[in-house]
């Protein structure tokens, strides 16, 4: 997992209304807001002996996706926002929902690098742009 980026690791799904799934999984290390939005679902090749351990991601497939987070539930709540590293579950909608199965991993392709890894940091950023 990059950690320049959001990503949110899917390991199950859970369909609703037409039009609209729930993914549960871990987030990366961003904040995932409501109304966040992913353009691309990746597939990493699995890694088959030891020395690939920690190293980077390779993407073996990648769909075009347009999905917008609408709801977010983790520890029997709901959330404004998934923390980094938190599990928990979010509610898409959009165009490409039908493809989202375990094993994917929801991403953007042009993030900007100005978004903060940490909801903490973007106090910091603010102060200093001010």
């Amino acid at each position: 997992m990059k950690t320049d980026q959001v990503e949110f690791i899917v390991v199950g799904t859970a369909p609703e209304e037409m039009g609209r799934i729930t993914v549960i999984g871990r987030n990366g290390n961003r904040l995932i807001p409501l109304n966040e939005t992913f353009d691309a679902m990746v597939r990493h090749r699995r890694r088959r002996i030891p020395e690939e351990l920690g190293a980077e991601p390779v993407v073996e497939e990648e769909r075009t996706i347009d999905v917008r987070v609408v709801a977010i539930h983790a520890y029997e709540r709901s959330l404004e926002a998934l923390g980094q590293g938190m599990t928990g579950s979010l509610s898409l909608e959009g165009q490409g929902v039908r493809w989202l199965t375990a094993g994917w991993v929801l991403t953007k392709r042009n993030e900007s690098p100005d978004v903060p890894v940490h909801p903490s940091e973007a106090t910091t950023a603010q102060s200093a742009g001010s």
